[in-house]
């Protein structure tokens, strides 16, 4: 566009219907496990309660030890998210209790109940955590002897 269109749209004066931006990235755990419901007409509804969490530093008095001025405090926050469809069949199947999930939606206001949820529309599982084992533990000693047997 050349400079001379771009200043005309944007002192334009005519009144045009604008699409308002809704849209909502969130990270956290599970709360509880996921609930999955079908409609009459068969169409999947998952929910579940996603909780996020960051650390904020409040103001305060000097600590007297290190001069640090204030506090953290962790202010945590509850989202209810609804997904419907393959979405929400396939979060009702991986998601489970402190599982760590990144959202990506829009906020929707329930007609009846009238409270907000985030509606996702694209859901990323984090990879479930699995404690390292030490290195002189059985089980790990058992796995490379059998290894080293089986290349024998």
């Amino acid at each position: 566009m050349t400079g001379s269109r771009e200043r005309s749209l944007i002192f334009s004066t005519e009144v045009e219907e604008m699409n308002h931006l809704n849209s909502v990235l969130l990270e956290g755990e599970l709360a509880a496990d996921p609930t999955l419901f079908y409609a009459e007409e068969g169409t999947a509804r998952c929910t579940f309660v996603l909780v996020s969490k960051r650390t904020v530093k409040v103001p305060g008095e000097p600590d007297g030890f290190t001069g640090d001025v204030g506090r953290y405090v962790v202010e945590t926050n509850h989202f209810n998210v609804v997904c419907y469809s393959h979405l929400a069949e396939t979060c009702n199947e991986y998601l489970r209790k402190g599982r760590g999930v990144r959202v990506v939606g829009r906020l929707r206001q329930d007609e009846l109940l009238k409270l907000v949820e985030i509606l996702a529309e694209h859901v990323e599982f984090k990879p479930e955590w699995q404690p390292e084992l030490p290195v002189n533990t059985p089980e790990v000693v058992n796995a490379e002897v059998a290894a080293s047997i089986s290349k024998k």
